[in-house]
Parts: C-alpha cells; sequence; structure tokens
C-alpha cells in the first residue's frame, strides 16, 4: 500500500524481498554492489534481526568502519584516497592489492557520502 510517498509491506513480504536480494549480495558482491542499496540491506538485517554477508568485513556499517578502510589503503600506498583512486585509474597495470584497494576505497567513500545523507555518484 502507498501512502504519503512511502510503501507499507508486511514484515513477511520484507522479508521475502530481503532473501531475494540476499541473493545477489552472495552471489554478485563485490563485483556488482551498489553503496546505497548494501546502506538499505544493512538497515533491513538490524530490523529483521539478519546479518548479511559482509558484517565479519564491515561490522556495523558504521561510518568509522568506512574511515579505518580508507586510512589502512592510504598508508598501504603512501598517498591520499583520492590521490591513490587517480592514480589506479589512469596507470593500466595494477597488482592484485591495487584492484582491491580501489574497489574497496571507492565503495568505502560512496558508503560515507550516503551515511552523511548524500546521494553520491562515481565519476
Amino acid at each position: 500500500m502507498m501512502k504519503d510517498n512511502a510503501v507499507t509491506l508486511s514484515q513477511h513480504e520484507l522479508k521475502l524481498l530481503y532473501n531475494y536480494a540476499l541473493t545477489h549480495c552472495k552471489e554478485s558482491c563485490p563485483a556488482e554492489r551498489n553503496a546505497e542499496t548494501c546502506v538499505l540491506m544493512f538497515k533491513l538485517s538490524k530490523i529483521l534481526g539478519k546479518a548479511l554477508p559482509c558484517s565479519n568485513t564491515y561490522g556495523n556499517f558504521s561510518a568509522k568502519v568506512f574511515h579505518e578502510i580508507i586510512k589502512d589503503i592510504e598508508e598501504r600506498h603512501g598517498v591520499s584516497i583520492t590521490e591513490f583512486l587517480e592514480k589506479v585509474k589512469v596507470n593500466a597495470s595494477k597488482s592484485l592489492q591495487d584492484m582491491e584497494d580501489e574497489i574497496d576505497g571507492r565503495f568505502a567513500l560512496e558508503v560515507l557520502k550516503i551515511l552523511k545523507g548524500e546521494r553520491y555518484e562515481m565519476p
């Protein structure tokens, strides 16, 4: 049912949608993840009392967790996250660590923007 731009679902319907979306998490993450959807899935997991597969990695999905991910990447590469992302964008030759750090760094930045209430799209 829709009222005032909000949709009302039963808990059963919400669980069905959550479980359906969880299949995407298990099968396609991290290659095809969307930060805004991940934040929403985490919120739903708390409401439904179900843990996401990435809970071990991202804990409670707090800004602190994503700041730590960025800090680790910056320390590993000796430059700011934006400098690192620019470097790997233009450098065709990347190590496995660079590829992982690029994926995790972009995701962390996106999540932090969303947690601040901003819509975020990577260029």
